[in-house]
């Protein structure tokens, strides 16, 4: 088997408008380096070819080649784990028996044919440890279709509009067609990413829940390498989704967005004042909540729901009947401190800073300290959660992640995002990787009122 190179590269027939720019830099996510073996399996070629009234030919292909940054570990901590291997850790229990999947099966769970369409798209993005203000929005057209009747191949063109900064004033927006198949992209460790090939897409449900994670995101001596990104998505209705984006950028800050998306008859852009047929008039607010999303008690025996566990060789265990209870808020009680310390924490420093508690201070700062809402920190490594922060953001979205990656280099950690539809629904999808920082696993919950 052929190893892949240490530095992503992208050969991209791109139009002559976006030469200046990476599509990595466009689309605010540069690919990772990747170390590990393919499955002696061949790389479909990558074409990025412009569309329409946007683009112009170029004689010739463009290279793109980023080196990430390296994040030293500060820790000799260190936990075992079953990343390369894709094994079940023995404390994840219930009765349902893990089976194998195979990529054929893992693909009808998500790709296609229930993302064929025109998804029209709004994201905000914010540093939550600097502002609750938004620091970028865009919106976006992402449109698949199917290339063979059988469903076996398909592809995908974005069209990305409305950005903030010096690079939307250079490149307003960009046309991206990634062609992707069943025999060349559905392998046995996931669903992998055309433009990226440390990347792959795992489904947590058959209604289209799923993540785009990095396999891999150490660099062999407890580093972790930036950026980390890691995009959750969750179904609504057969015509819209939310998500999240969520990671450390290559500087090191974290950031958080929430992204919205409507599947619509068209591929033209909507205008300005455009209401969202599910989301609303202006889609996402730009500015983050005060406070954690309720939700119901721990000890709401109406609170039923269901885990699907999926591991990097697509090892996957459905559970059904699953209890709020027990399921929802693991080591509450520690999680619960470890969200009142940072609290305390980010309010003190809002008071030394003379800033008022108007919603105007430099990070967020009540949350609400109950034993259900620690349920947000439940996936958390027992022991760990003083490393790890919890974020309310706008659509009834709550991020979970360390609150650096020095604190938890050469651990095992999580990110988690949950997403809390109404008062009787709550989603959480979770993703793991092993102190040697590579994928292990991803978990989608989603628990509903019953009667």
């Amino acid at each position: 088997m052929a190893s892949l190179s240490s530095a992503a590269t992208v050969c991209a027939a791109a139009s002559f408008e976006h030469a200046a720019v990476s599509i990595a830099d466009i689309h605010g996510k540069v690919p990772q380096s990747f170390r590990h073996e393919f499955h002696g399996r061949p790389v479909a070629s990558v074409r990025l070819t412009g569309s329409g009234r946007h683009s112009k030919s170029l004689p010739g292909p463009i290279s793109f080649s980023l080196q990430p940054h390296v994040v030293a570990s500060t820790s000799s901590s260190s936990t075992s784990s079953s990343a390369m291997t894709g094994s079940v850790p023995a404390s994840d229990g219930g009765d349902a028996p893990f089976r194998q999947m195979s990529p054929e099966e893992h693909w009808q769970w998500g790709t296609p044919p229930r993302l064929i369409g025109n998804w029209h798209g709004q994201w905000r993005s914010w540093k939550p440890f600097e502002s609750r203000d938004e620091i970028r929005s865009m919106k976006s057209v992402r449109k698949f279709w199917a290339t063979s009747p059988d469903l076996s191949t398909f592809s995908q063109i974005n069209d990305w509009y409305d950005y903030q900064g010096e690079v939307a004033k250079k490149q307003p927006t960009v046309g991206v067609q990634w062609d992707m198949s069943l025999a060349e992209h559905s392998l046995p460790d996931g669903f992998c990413h055309v433009f990226n090939l440390n990347a792959r897409r795992y489904d947590v449900s058959r209604k289209v829940d799923a993540i785009w994670a990095p396999l891999k995101v150490a660099d062999g001596e407890g580093g972790i390498q930036l950026p980390l990104l890691v995009e959750f998505f969750f179904s609504h209705t057969p015509t819209s989704r939310l998500g999240s984006v969520i990671g450390f950028e290559a500087d090191g800050a974290f950031r958080a967005s929430v992204v919205v998306e409507e599947s619509l008859d068209t591929n033209e852009r909507r205008p300005a004042d455009w209401v969202w047929p599910t989301w609303g008039p202006g889609g996402v607010s730009t500015r983050m909540p005060d406070h954690l999303p309720p939700v119901p008690a721990l000890d709401d025996k109406t609170m039923v729901g269901t885990r699907t566990i999926l591991t990097r060789n697509l090892m996957v265990q459905e559970r059904e009947n699953v209890s709020w209870a027990e399921e929802w808020s693991t080591n509450s009680a520690a999680a619960a401190a470890a969200i009142a310390a940072f609290a305390g924490e980010a309010a003190g420093e809002a008071a030394s800073a003379g800033e008022t508690a108007d919603g105007s201070s430099a990070r967020p700062t009540a949350v609400d300290v109950a034993a259900a809402g620690a349920g947000f920190m439940g996936r958390v490594p027992e022991g760990d959660e003083d490393r790890y922060a919890v974020f309310a953001l706008p659509q009834g979205v709550v991020v979970c992640a360390p609150r650096s990656l020095q604190l938890v280099a050469g651990r095992r950690f999580v990110l988690s995002v949950s997403w809390v539809v109404g008062e009787g629904e709550v989603k959480r999808i979770t993703a793991t990787w092993g102190a040697d920082g590579g994928y292990e696993r991803v978990e989608g919950e989603r628990y509903t009122r019953q009667g």
